[in-house]
This record gives C-alpha cells, sequence and structure tokens, in this order.
C-alpha cells in the first residue's frame, strides 16, 4: 500500500470531531482545490453517474466544474463568462435528461442570464442569453406555470423587481414578466406559502423585510399586503417546515444580523422573528432536516468571530437550540447540504479561501444526527487495525481486532474518506495483535520481525 494511503487511513482513524455544540469550530476533512476565488456553490449530478458534482461560480469571471469521484471530487474545469458571474440554478431546461446551469451575471446595468446546456458528461455547451430586468441578484428555477418545463424567477436590484422567465421546454424562455416590489429586492426563495397547489415566491430585502409573492399557477404573481422583519438588512432567505405542521417557513439572513426564523401561517403570512446565533453578519440561509427528525433545521454562513458555516438544530416547535460551528479555511464563501458521500445521511461541502493562499474546499461527513465530522466507534477492546479495499469497491476499508475477542469488526470506507456505521462483525477467533491507535501509536507487544512487516498490509507504520 503507497505511504499516503497508509498516511490518509491513520489520520481518519485518529480524527475524532469536538462536540458539535457551543462556538469553538470544527475543522473538516478533507481540503481539496476548488476553482479560483469560488463565490457561490451549487450541487447535482452533471453526468448522470449517481455522485453529486459541483458549480462555482467566482471573482474572476468564470464557472468552475467539479465531478464527483471515488474520494471526492475531480479537478475544476473553467468556462469562461463575459461578466463577474453571481449565483447559478441548475434545472433541466431543455427536457433532454442533463442539468443545464443558469447564471446571473453580476455587473452593473446588466440585465442577462446565460444558460449553458449540460451534454451529459459534466461539459457544457456555448451560452444562450435571456434578458432580466436591471441587476439580476439572486436565481432559482421551478415549474412556476405548471407545464413541465423549468422555469426562472431572478431577484433583481436595480428597481426592486422580481422577473419572472417562463420555461419553453427548448433552453430558451419567453420575455420576462416584471413584479416591481419597490424598496429593495436582494434573497428569494420558491415554495407553497398558501394553501393552493401553486408556487409562490418570499422576497428578502433589506429594511423591507420579508415579502410574498403569490402564484396563479399559470407563472402570474400578486403581492400579498403585508410584510414580516421589516427595518432589518436581510439578504437572502430560503424556506421550509422547521415546525412540522405542513406550512411553510423562512429563514432570513443578512448584514450585520443574526440569522432569523419566522413561520408561515399557511396563508402567505408570516408570524414573529425568532433569532437564531450570535450577533455578526449571516449569509446564505438553509433550511434542511439534517439531524432526520421530520423537520428542518437552520444552516447558514457566518463572519463572526470567524468564516464559518454553523448549524442550529429545530427543536420542532418553531425554536432552536445552540449553534455548531463549523470552519475549514480561512474565508468561507457558499456551501452546499446534500448527500455527497452515498451513506443516506446530509453532509456539508465548503468553498472559499484563506488571505493569499490557493481557494480550497472543505467536506465535512454528516453523522444523521445534526452533527459534521468523522465520528467512528469500533468495538471495545480494538487492539490491531488494518487498511485494504476488502469489498472491491474501491475504497479504503477498516478491519479491527481485539484481544482475546472472539470477532473482527470492519469499517466499510465510502467517498470523501468516510466510513459506512455500524461496522460489519465477522465471527472469527484471533490473537494476532500487534499495535493499538490511540491518539498515538503504543506498542503492547515486541515488534513482528522486518518479514512480516514487509508482507502485512497494515495502516499503522512502525
Amino acid at each position: 500500500m503507497k505511504l499516503h494511503r497508509l498516511g490518509a487511513c491513520l489520520a481518519l482513524l485518529l480524527l475524532v470531531a469536538a462536540a458539535a455544540r457551543g462556538q469553538e469550530p470544527l475543522f473538516g476533512t478533507p481540503i481539496f482545490d476548488t476553482g479560483n476565488q469560488p463565490r457561490q456553490l451549487s450541487a447535482g449530478d452533471l453526468n448522470g453517474d449517481g455522485r453529486l458534482d459541483l458549480v462555482e461560480t467566482s471573482n474572476n469571471n468564470s464557472l468552475a466544474i467539479q465531478l464527483g469521484q471515488v474520494g471526492g471530487f475531480g479537478a475544476p474545469a473553467t468556462i469562461s463568462v463575459s461578466n463577474l458571474s453571481r449565483r447559478t440554478a441548475l434545472a433541466d431546461y431543455d427536457g433532454d435528461g442533463d442539468l443545464d446551469i443558469a447564471l446571473a451575471l453580476d455587473a452593473p446595468a446588466l440585465e442577462v442570464v446565460n444558460l449553458y446546456r449540460g451534454v451529459g458528461d459534466g461539459s457544457f455547451l456555448p451560452p444562450l442569453f435571456s434578458l432580466t430586468a436591471d441587476g439580476p441578484y439572486d436565481i432559482e428555477a421551478a415549474d412556476l406555470d405548471a407545464d413541465g418545463d423549468a422555469d426562472l424567477a431572478v431577484a433583481c436590484t436595480a428597481g426592486a423587481r422580481v422577473s419572472v422567465l417562463l420555461g419553453d421546454g427548448d433552453a430558451t424562455f419567453a420575455p420576462h414578466v416584471d413584479v416591481v416590489l419597490g424598496g429593495s429586492v436582494r434573497g428569494l426563495a420558491i415554495g407553497r406559502l398558501d394553501a393552493d397547489a401553486d408556487l409562490d415566491i418570499a422576497v428578502a430585502g433589506s429594511n423591507d423585510g420579508l415579502r410574498t409573492l403569490l402564484g396563479n399557477g399559470a407563472g402570474g404573481f400578486t403581492i400579498k399586503p403585508g410584510a414580516v422583519a421589516t427595518g432589518q438588512p436581510w439578504a437572502d432567505v430560503d424556506l421550509g417546515d422547521v415546525d412540522a405542521d405542513g406550512d411553510a417557513d423562512a429563514l432570513l439572513a443578512g448584514d450585520l444580523i443574526q440569522a432569523a426564523a419566522v413561520l408561515g401561517a399557511g396563508d402567505g403570512s408570516f408570524g414573529a422573528v425568532t433569532l437564531i446565533g450570535a450577533a455578526g453578519t449571516t449569509v446564505r440561509p438553509e433550511l434542511a432536516d439534517v439531524d432526520e427528525d421530520g423537520d428542518a433545521d437552520a444552516v447558514f454562513m457566518a463572519s463572526f468571530p470567524d468564516t464559518s458555516v454553523d448549524v442550529s438544530l429545530s427543536a420542532g416547535d418553531g425554536s432552536f437550540g445552540d449553534v455548531a460551528r463549523y470552519a475549514g479555511m480561512g474565508q468561507i464563501m457558499d456551501f452546499a447540504v446534500d448527500d455527497f458521500n452515498g451513506d443516506g445521511d446530509a453532509d456539508l461541502v465548503a468553498v472559499g479561501a484563506a488571505a493569499f493562499a490557493p481557494s480550497r474546499g472543505v467536506f465535512f461527513a454528516g453523522n444523521g444526527d445534526g452533527t459534521f465530522g468523522p465520528q467512528y466507534k469500533l468495538n471495545d477492546g480494538t487492539r490491531e487495525l488494518d487498511c485494504a479495499d476488502v469489498d472491491g469497491d474501491g475504497h479504503l476499508d477498516v478491519t479491527a481486532a481485539g484481544a482475546f475477542l472472539l470477532g473482527l469488526s470492519t469499517l466499510r470506507g465510502l467517498d470523501f474518506g468516510a466510513f459506512a456505521s455500524p461496522p460489519v462483525d465477522t465471527a472469527v477467533f484471533s490473537f494476532n495483535v500487534a499495535d493499538v491507535a490511540l491518539g498515538i501509536v503504543a506498542h503492547l507487544f515486541p515488534r513482528p520481525s522486518k518479514k512480516r512487516r514487509k508482507s502485512r498490509r497494515t495502516c499503522i507504520s512502525w
């Protein structure tokens, strides 16, 4: 076994995540290279292989595509963009079964969305262009007129409008129709906010609070009177059900303010504001059930005291627990929540860069209980650890043997250096004990001969 694989295996075995409550950041592994200066992150299966891939906008007029593979992500492939790229929405806009990329461009007096059609192998055709209102900022995709084709809703800062572009199913769109809100418009989210089956839009704006656009099922929208959380510099919003009552609730984030949850009433209106976490700038709110209890939890980025991805678990009644902070680089720019390693639990991927350092990403494996990071329990009395691909799937597995125990315990390797849990037990009788991992290597028995050491495939080296 190659030395770097041995070291990686040992590092994973010895890494135990700290408590995920409180304010101390937890540091994830592994770290991987990203595109240059990543700004916003989206995830989807771009090449149809069943693995999630990454799409990263950047500050240097480019998109970066990173395909998921055994062990992590491949090297970034770059697509040049005419202007500063801001946010993306992944969907099948041309009906061929492959994911495409809609990109909102960030430039003064620019009102264009680029559409990159996926070929199905992770590559993309040259872009098609669609006009929006001035200053496209945020972009979301959904079937807004219930015709089976992907449509776009674009938050446009100039003129405080939401542009609706109805898709024709061939990667083209009808001319944009704007809903003028006035005041300010920043982020938006699409969901069902009232009792009908039509999709609605929640819009966050600095000092103008959270406003609702009710859909008519044909792609038209009307502004519902009233707003909540006004007077605060909100910049983004996401929708989900935090109290398991069947109504969509909202998670807000903004400049120089805590994240906040507001409960939906089921008629397009929202209730009182519940602040989450410490004071400081928060961005990129996302509601996801990371602890698998049936209600959505709060995940967002925070910049105080350091940049981190923060997680606060919902109690199921509209309240939230303490914030757990996950960090991995000097400046996190965005994150994604999804099952990246295929074990059924939600994971975290964050991208960014430290000052004067290469751009990096960091992966945090989800444990299914709302915590992230490697936490693997072997059988009591474990003494010997061996690494090998015992099931032939291309991942290193870990087998543990205990002194005077009737059995072996094997952790099956997954993507990103993670392992399936609980371990698989095998009934054997073994006294072959040579080493133990307890943060350092402790020699409990005399070293084996050089001949034996040469033939052994162990991840504990002498």
